[in-house]
């Protein structure tokens, strides 16, 4: 991914998936004042410096689960902090229109959001961000799950 790219929001990097050399860290450090949205500001900050190469692992090898987290104001917030760090960082990027563009998108965002709320329909939202898992990806994860409570890892 390039920065143009993760403006547009393409990311596919979970920050909590990530593993990297201390000395990338180091070079990368988390904004921790950009709550809800530090990832999204570090993977920013890293293609900009042309520090941002990676590999994908096909396999999944944990399990995340989104419904249980997810709240109308952190995702009114989450939307907040990134259109802050677009008109902190499209300069040299995407023109202005182009960003001007990208945080209409984020505004439609916030308003689909509010009006979900209001109409009590956020489990329709919710729904939606949750990929449906396969039996055999639910029988993995319980087996990997028993075996590290089997060894005492937790």
């Amino acid at each position: 991914m390039n920065a143009k790219m993760i403006l547009e929001g393409v990311t596919n990097l979970l920050h909590a998936s990530l593993l990297a050399r201390k000395s990338w860290y180091i070079r990368n450090n988390y904004d921790e004042s950009r709550i809800l949205a530090e990832d999204f500001d570090l993977w920013l900050q890293a293609a900009k410096n042309n520090d941002l190469n990676y590999l994908v692992v096909e396999q999944p090898l944990y399990w995340y689960r989104v419904v249980e987290n997810v709240t109308v104001k952190k995702m009114i917030q989450g939307y907040d902090m990134q259109m802050e760090i677009i008109n902190s960082n499209y300069k040299g990027i995407v023109s202005v229109s182009r960003k001007n563009k990208i945080i209409r998108r984020f505004r439609l965002k916030k308003l689909v959001v509010k009006y979900l709320d209001f109409f009590n329909l956020m489990s329709i939202l919710l729904k939606s961000r949750c990929d449906d898992c396969r039996d055999q990806d639910i029988s993995d994860y319980d087996e990997s799950y028993s075996e590290i409570k089997r060894i005492g890892l937790f």
